[in-house]
């Protein structure tokens, strides 16, 4: 398990299935969404930390409601001794003050006093509504807060290193989570993707991979975690994709 982190999404039984498949100690990230909303995402949280796993809860800034409201957040992971959080801007609109990770990350960095290692998302394909020389001056910006960067799911391992290599090149020296697709039944994989902005790499395999032969099959990552991640002194990281069945990534 050591350099794996195993996504999840909080939903009925998630819970005994990672306590089912994966050993105390296993790193999860638990990911946050409207339909959800980020108080599941923190009692997820919490309670998979009460059994000892490794959390890492997702905080989109958009779906901050308030700053009092975040104080109370980071009291909550302070009680269960989580000290790791993935940030991202989130989709829609603004529920409080929030419209981007930066500003929000500030204010992690200031309330937290430091205490709280902050992660952030990278796009190795074309973000739906922003170009990459937006998502690279970003990521430039947030860099000094950050302690890592973890990819979108991508499906094509060539597009995953040239990502890695313009990272370098631009200046990004981040430690890198390279998320990589677990096996999933078609109908499965499609909703897991369909709201990260998954480019090309995925449209590649549901033409001509295993996802065009219908509902049975499953996809399969194409690569190894040596070959999704840079050499540049960091640690070979790989980020499961799951959608709830966490023994798929097994």
């Amino acid at each position: 398990m050591e350099h794996l982190r195993f996504k999840i999404a909080p939903s009925p039984g998630i819970e005994n299935m990672v306590k089912n498949f994966l050993p105390s100690g296993a790193e999860i990230t638990i990911s946050s969404l409207p339909v959800h909303g980020i108080s599941a995402t923190l009692d997820s949280a919490a309670r998979l930390a009460g059994e000892g796993y490794r959390v890492v809860p997702h905080l989109p800034a958009r779906m901050i409601p308030s700053i009092s409201f975040l104080r109370n957040v980071l009291g909550s992971l302070t009680r269960s001794d989580i000290d790791r959080i993935l940030v991202m801007a989130g989709d829609g609109a603004p529920e409080g003050p929030y419209i981007d990770s930066l500003h929000l990350m500030e204010d992690l960095t200031e309330f937290g006093g430091g205490t709280f290692k902050l992660g952030i998302v990278g796009h190795p394909e074309p973000h739906p509504h922003l170009p990459d020389s937006i998502l690279l001056d970003a990521l430039l910006a947030k860099q000094h807060l950050a302690a890592d960067l973890t990819t979108q799911v991508c499906f094509d391992a060539g597009i995953l290193r040239r990502y890695l290599e313009r990272l370098r090149k631009d200046g990004i020296v981040l430690p890198v989570w390279a998320s990589a697709p677990c096996p999933l039944k078609r109908d499965e994989l499609i909703g897991a993707v369909s709201r990260t902005g998954v480019g090309a790499s995925f449209r590649k395999i549901s033409r001509m991979g295993p996802l065009a032969g219908g509902h049975s099959k499953t996809a399969h990552s194409t690569s190894s975690n040596s070959r999704l991640h840079s050499e540049r002194n960091s640690p070979a990281c790989t980020s499961i994709l799951s959608t709830g069945s966490i023994s798929r990534c097994l």
